[in-house]
């Protein structure tokens, strides 16, 4: 399905997926800040490239079209990065409540049994 945005926002630009919105947005707003968190600024072109490398090293892990790929992280420029690169591989993001009590995680285990691949942040941080 494809969004035609608005006046204002990307010339009548047909986007397709968040992924080619979020290369549209770098390439039209550059430097501008996409993300503000209290410690850390990213900008368009920024989040692009982080995303990117997170896309390679999902790749590189087996990620697939279509696959369902946890996130257990909290609120967090790194989940933002990683939901970017997950959807720029094409796979779909599935976010995890990081306040999850064990048990609970073991249910969300469950229902995705052997259909979802999850995310360890320490295998991506800088």
């Amino acid at each position: 399905m494809s969004l035609r945005m608005g006046e204002g926002m990307m010339s009548q630009q047909q986007i397709y997926t968040m992924g080619a919105m979020l290369r549209a947005s770098a390439k039209r707003f550059g430097d501008a800040d996409a993300l503000v968190f209290p410690d850390r600024r990213l900008s368009y072109l920024e989040l692009e490239a982080s995303a990117r490398r997170w896309a390679k090293a999902l790749l590189a892990m087996g990620i697939q079209p279509g696959q369902n790929v946890g996130i257990l992280l909290p609120t967090s420029m790194e989940f933002i990065e990683a939901f970017y690169g997950i959807v720029m591989v094409g796979a779909v993001a599935v976010p995890v409540n990081a306040r999850y009590q064990a048990n609970e995680l073991g249910y969300v285990g469950d229902l995705c049994a052997g259909g979802c691949r999850a995310l360890e942040l320490n295998c991506f941080s800088n």
